[in-house]
């Protein structure tokens, strides 16, 4: 007998192969969720194959049918991620194959270059020399690697020069004949297609003094009218307080003087009344007190005395000299006075 080794096969059957090994693919981050981002051509094409991948994460970003066929899950973002690698897999139940997937992702610009502030303005002094730093704009670009170029424009453009870290300096100053220079700064970024963007930039060429007042008339355009509000308000405020001393100063001068007035105003001591104002004439009623009793003033008022009846004639009662006798005597020819006279006043003159 003879040994033989007999293989039994299907007719034109052949295992599952992928058309690369690996399969390297570029896509843009600018692609909406549900396109194409390739497809894993093998062998049996248009055949419903199984497929897998190694990494499941891979899954949350991208889909794969049963045609090979890879789409996009969900959107890309180079500033995140800008690659992905993993291995896939097919089989029909029976043979199986594998290939490596690269995936790069193109980075699309997106953003325009941003400056920090909307308008940079700088000062410099009427001493500046060449090459003097006068200052220094800020730029950045949203799109990740992206790279920044700035450039000078505008009138007075071609008395500065800029770095590439956005320091402004002074090229010339032959050309330098006014007070102030304006210039535009514009950053342009290396994406594709390429975005820029400008900002301007005003320079004020004067000495320390002029660049205070010109801040500060910056900072406080309305200053002039508030100070000359304020002197206004200080002036009246200056002329009420001015009037309300000499009001102030009346009202004690005009206490001082009634003071006065009731110092130098005493009570009569011996009738108790306030001291006449009228005539110097002396009158008499009734004779003076005969003991000192009646010298305490009364707390009564006196009425005033009657005007003084005088004779109608002129009559000598007596011509008075030392040589009169004694008191009794002059009481007796007293006497002797007519009696129409008792009811009248007698004033007695010396």
């Amino acid at each position: 007998y003879a040994l033989a080794t007999l293989t039994v096969t299907r007719q034109n059957t052949n295992g599952i192969k992928f058309a690369r090994s690996t399969f390297n693919i570029r896509a843009s981050e600018s692609l909406s969720p549900g396109a194409l981002v390739a497809k894993f051509d093998n062998n049996r094409p248009g055949h419903h194959l199984k497929y897998f991948v190694s990494d499941q994460d891979i899954l949350d970003v991208f889909a794969l049918n049963t045609l090979g066929e890879l789409t996009l899950r969900k959107k890309l973002d180079y500033e995140k991620k800008q690659e992905y690698r993993f291995k896939v897999f097919a089989t029909d139940g029976k043979t199986n194959d594998s290939s490596v997937v690269n995936i790069t992702i193109e980075n699309v610009n997106e953003w325009e270059p941003r400056f920090r502030y909307s308008h940079y303005e700088f000062f410099a002094g009427n001493n500046v020399g060449v090459h003097k730093l006068i200052g220094k704009v800020e730029a950045a670009d949203g799109d990740r690697g992206d790279k920044l170029t700035l450039s000078l424009s505008g009138q007075d453009a071609h008395l500065f020069f800029i770095t590439p870290n956005g320091e402004i300096h002074l090229r010339d100053v032959k050309g330098l004949t006014a007070t102030t220079a304006s210039l535009t700064v514009t950053a342009t970024d290396s994406g594709t297609p390429p975005k820029k963007a400008s900002v301007p930039v005003t320079v004020h060429f004067s000495n320390g003094e002029s660049h205070i007042e010109s801040a500060a008339n910056r900072a406080f355009p309305n200053a002039p009218i508030l100070l000359a509000s304020l002197g206004i308000v200080l002036l009246l405020l200056s002329f009420v307080v001015a009037l309300l001393v000499a009001y102030i100063c009346k009202v004690k001068r005009s206490g001082t003087e009634d003071s006065a007035v009731d110092r130098n105003s005493k009570n009569n001591p011996m009738f108790g009344t306030e001291k006449s104002s009228g005539s110097g004439t002396a009158s008499a009623i009734g004779g003076l007190p005969s003991d000192s009793k009646s010298r305490i003033p009364s707390s009564k008022v006196h009425p005033a005395p009657q005007p003084p009846m005088w004779p109608t004639t002129t009559s000598r009662f007596k011509k008075l000299s030392w040589g009169d006798k004694t008191e009794s005597a002059s009481a007796e020819n007293l006497d002797t006075i007519p009696k129409a006279l008792e009811s009248g006043n007698l004033t007695v003159y010396f």
